[in-house]
Order: structure tokens, then sequence, then C-alpha cells
């Protein structure tokens, strides 16, 4: 995998002759803005824009990949609870000890076994729901993180959970759910690989097993850390 930092007057100049040392498209590389650069004044303390732009690779097998992808997160391989009951109850409990140390106030919760999944659905009411959400989602990951730990050791078996409030996550999974759609449609007509833009490991886990036993896509994951992403592409006869 070749990557390589390189400086421009601006990001796209920059970009720009990355691409070109590289020979490679913009759709081949992954970008990260190191400094977006500055003009200073009249000229006088100017600083170049600086990017890092590494070269797509798939991450070895693809079947590896998924699995790898499926078992991310703070436990092994999500399985079915031999006591769903026991084990919605639990994320409840779990949640509400939680929120109650984040002195959140609860008007209430929902909690179900979504077999489509394999996890655990707890969805919360609260008067501080965007506290609870977070920016980008983040402190909600954060607290499914440690729900999802929490309910899995008490279980002696990896459980996985997801909680949310004011239908975050759920938008969150429509919207993709859309995207998906087209996706596939375009994937079968041009018969090449398609990147869908990085996202959170629970759902990049719920990408894959919603597409797990599709008729014509398989999908892998390439990248790293917050840059690591589903890729969509036709299945092999």
């Amino acid at each position: 995998m070749r990557e390589i930092q390189i400086e421009g007057k601006d990001v796209q100049e920059a970009v720009e002759k990355g691409l070109r040392q590289l020979g490679l498209r913009r759709d081949q590389v992954e970008v990260v803005v190191l400094h977006e650069g500055s003009s200073g004044f009249l000229g006088i303390g100017s600083k170049p824009a600086s990017v890092s732009i590494r070269e797509k690779k798939w991450m070895g097998d693809q079947r590896a990949s998924r699995s790898q992808e499926l078992s991310a997160g703070p436990v092994a391989v999500p399985s079915v609870p031999s006591d769903i009951p026991m084990a919605i109850e639990e994320a409840k409990i779990v949640v509400r000890e939680i929120l109650g140390l984040m002195a959140i106030p609860m008007e209430g919760m929902e909690a179900r076994w979504d077999s489509e999944q394999s996890r655990v659905k707890v969805n919360v009411s609260t008067p501080e729901g965007s506290l609870l959400v977070g920016r980008d989602g983040r402190c909600l990951e954060s607290l499914q993180f440690l729900v999802t730990l929490i309910v899995s050791r008490k279980m002696k078996n990896p459980v996985a959970v997801q909680v949310d409030a004011l239908g975050y996550w759920q938008r969150r999974e429509e919207r993709i759910l859309t995207h998906l759609r087209q996706v596939i449609e375009e994937v079968k007509r041009t018969g090449k690989a398609f990147r869908l833009e990085p996202m959170e490991a629970s759902l990049r886990r719920w990408v894959h097993k919603h597409l797990v036993n599709h008729p014509d896509i398989e999908t892998a994951s390439e990248g790293e850390g917050p840059w690591r992403k589903v890729v969509l592409k036709p299945r092999k006869r």
C-alpha cells in the first residue's frame, strides 16, 4: 500500500500533485487533510496546505474481512443469547444505571430482541435526548459500547446491544438502506466495486449482516480506524 504526504498552495493543488505522483485517480485513494494552509498577511507568514494520500487496497480475503468486521467492537462475534428475555432485562438495567450516573432523567424505555440483526434494541425517552445523542451520535455510541460490554460479561456470552434515543440510529439505518438500494443497482449495472463512506463499527456490522445473503452482492471492509468502510462488489458465481 503506497502512502505519501505532499504540500501545495491549497488542498486541491496538493491532492492533484499527489495523484500525479502516485499515478492514481481520486476514487483510488483516501485523503487526509493535515493542514489546510494559510495565506498569511500580504503573503508574509503563509503556510502551504499538506495532505496525506493513501492508496486504497482490499484488506485481505473477502470472507475474512467481513468476519473481522462482524466481530468488531468491545466483544467477540455477537451471538443469540441462550436466555433472550434475560439479555433484554440486563440491557435495561445497565442502561438505567449508567443514565442515573450521568444524571440524565428518563421518561421511559423500551427494549426488544431484533432477530434480523441478532441484537437487543433499547430505545430511551428522555428530555435530555440531544445531550445523550451528542455530536454526530458520539455520546450515544460510547454508551452503546459500554452497555454491550457489560451485558456480554453478565451473560458470559457476546451479546450485541443497540441503544437509541430520538430515533438517531433508526434514521441513520434508514438513510443507509436507501443509499444501499441505489448502490446495489449501480454495482449490478457496472460490475464494479463501490466504497461506502466511513461509518461506525456497529453500522458496518449492520450493513454486512443486511447483505450477507444477497444473491448478487458481497461485502468486505477496507481502511483503518475512523476511515474504515464497507465495500460492495458483485458476488462471484
